[in-house]
């Protein structure tokens, strides 16, 4: 009974310190990326357990930002956004929760490319939706927590790869 606790403390001291990542792939259509000329960038901003473990909404935009521009993906401003045309931006959602009575750290993140849409029943009604989206969550301790920026990255690539498959650079 010792034996078996031990390794199981084990375990989960273990699981503290690994970050655990799982991505869901992309959804939506690539195609409907074709043609943006840029994307604004909105970040949600971070819950209390986020900021605890010393997450900021600047870094995941500075972040975020960078990998856009690194690719070639022109960064709008706000009100450069809304007078393109389908008003094009980047939301991102990273929701962090910590688990109670544990130092275990909880990520869901989303990614969406939201813009202007018109509906197929009656294209003179236009709304904002998702076009494209990727979603993931991570676990781990508090002292692997600054991993979620590369969690980030890494879900960022997959944006960054469908707009350039569908907007080559010249």
């Amino acid at each position: 009974m010792e034996k078996t606790r031990i390794v199981f403390v084990t375990v989960l001291a273990l699981l503290l310190v690994v970050l655990v990542k799982s991505s869901v792939s992309a959804s939506g259509d690539k195609n409907t990326l074709k043609g943006l000329k840029g994307v604004n960038v909105l970040i949600e901003d971070m819950t209390n357990d986020a900021i605890k473990a010393g997450l900021t909404v600047k870094q995941i935009q500075t972040d975020v930002e960078v990998k856009l521009r690194i690719a070639g993906i022109r960064v709008l401003t706000k009100e450069e956004s809304i007078k393109t045309l389908g008003r094009p931006y980047l939301y991102v959602n990273l929701n962090i929760r910590k688990t109670s009575n544990t130092s275990l750290y909880h990520a869901n993140l989303e990614i969406q490319l939201i813009q202007n849409v018109l509906l197929e029943r009656d294209q003179s009604m236009s709304c904002s939706a998702a076009t494209w989206s990727i979603s993931g969550v991570a676990s781990g301790g508090k002292d692997k927590i600054q991993t979620v920026r590369d969690f980030i990255k890494d879900n960022m690539d997959e944006f960054i790869n469908d707009y350039l498959a569908v907007n080559p650079k010249k």
